[in-house]
């Protein structure tokens, strides 16, 4: 019998689906994770969803993994060469029908209850464009490393660095622009698309609960070389208008980082990481190797602080 996440709601208090979540996963070579995920997203109650997975081509089990979990029809992927992660995003995006659209990469996975979680703020917040949360970071076992707790929206911080996780981002379809993600950014696509969305005026709503694993390993792309080139950096900061002088930058990062460490300590975010701290090493892979006892005192901790 599925355990409940204290403070998820997972049956939405018993209401019909009233909106469809679309996950977006774009994949290459990481088959050895993809069960997780495609389970954490398929795993979810109380909601309407649909997986689509863009995979590049792997030639590892990715593809094999796919297979053996197709028998659900909520699930649709490709495996086929692209251009990168923005080129499988927006595939993945072509394909989908969600009312909501989520991204979660193949190495990480949702926490029980999250998108039972999103639709509530939704209702909630019926002008709200973009929902991000909290997450955790876990090792290539799924084993609890650090939660990293966020704070509400702050242009000044998004300017600086991107704060916000796109493993917890669930953007309002008709928000997305119509160019999607931009296919010259190799690995900072998700700062981009969330500076363009900032400048359009759309309206961001921070969830003060984890919603998403956050995998550490030598393998993933942030680690690789194409992550975070100083080419990326310049077409990014030129198209969003953020000034690239060296003194100009020094005060963006410097007033960035002041703001997020204020609002980190004014919303409670430094001691719900504290909190947590005691669950480290503790599995969170709940669809597979349930510790239920770790994700109910996970869930208990985050309570406690998220009001």
């Amino acid at each position: 019998m599925p355990f409940k996440l204290k403070g998820v709601n997972s049956e939405r208090r018993g209401k019909a689906p009233e909106l469809k979540f679309s996950i977006l996963t774009p994949s290459y070579g990481y088959g050895r994770f993809m069960s997780d995920c495609v389970k954490s997203v398929l795993m979810q109650q109380g909601v309407d969803v649909e997986h689509v997975v863009m995979d590049g081509g792997s030639n590892d089990e990715t593809v094999r993994v796919l297979e053996s979990l197709s028998g659900d029809s909520r699930l649709r992927w490709v495996s086929e060469p692209d251009a990168g992660q923005s080129d499988a995003l927006n595939k993945a995006f072509l394909m989908s029908t969600g009312d909501w659209i989520g991204w979660l990469n193949a190495d990480e996975f949702y926490l029980p209850g999250t998108l039972a979680r999103v639709a509530d703020c939704i209702e909630k917040n019926p002008t709200t464009d973009l929902i991000y949360g909290d997450f955790t970071e876990v090792g290539a076992d799924g084993r609890l490393d650090r939660l990293v707790a966020e704070h509400n929206f702050s242009e000044k911080t998004l300017q600086s660095l991107c704060f916000i996780a796109s493993c917890t981002t669930f953007i309002k379809r008709d928000a997305i622009p119509a160019r999607l993600w931009d296919t010259q950014c190799r690995s900072m696509m998700d700062w981009d698309l969330f500076l363009e969305l900032q400048g359009a005026g759309k309206k961001f709503t921070h969830v003060r609960q984890p919603l998403a694993a956050f995998r550490v390993h030598a393998d993933q792309v942030t680690s690789s070389t194409v992550a975070q080139t100083p080419q990326e950096f310049s077409l990014i900061r030129d198209r969003h208008g953020i000034p690239m002088g060296a003194s100009a930058l020094r005060t963006i990062k410097v007033v960035g980082r002041t703001a997020h460490i204020a609002r980190k300590v004014i919303e409670g975010g430094y001691i719900r990481e504290i909190k947590a701290s005691r669950l480290r090493g503790r599995s969170l892979r709940w669809f597979d190797e349930v510790d239920a006892e770790a994700l109910r005192a996970l869930g208990a901790t985050f309570s406690q602080t998220a009001r």
